[in-house]
């Protein structure tokens, strides 16, 4: 006796979405690997405005390392809070 079965190919695709839900004007909590602490990490338009400073000035201070940032996987640019304060 002979069976004619059929292969079937299943494939699964996922896809994760992390939400972070914070207080409203409250800036989350991030690693800072230059302050070697948890800070406050701004993007760059929250920066800019938290700053006063212009974007092409904030840009020049991140290259030079004055003010730190961290760029994640994601390709978002995350700005160090601490450094824009002047603390660290």
């Amino acid at each position: 006796m002979q069976l004619n079965g059929k292969k079937i190919l299943i494939t699964t695709e996922t896809r994760e979405l992390t939400v972070i839900r914070r207080e409203p004007g409250r800036c989350a909590e991030s690693f800072c690997p230059k302050c070697c602490e948890y800070v406050e990490m701004l993007n760059f338009d929250a920066a800019i405005s938290f700053s006063g400073i212009g974007g092409r000035e904030l840009m020049m201070r991140l290259e030079t390392g004055e003010i730190h940032s961290v760029e994640r996987d994601s390709g978002h640019l995350q700005i160090c809070g601490w450094s824009l304060k002047g603390r660290k």
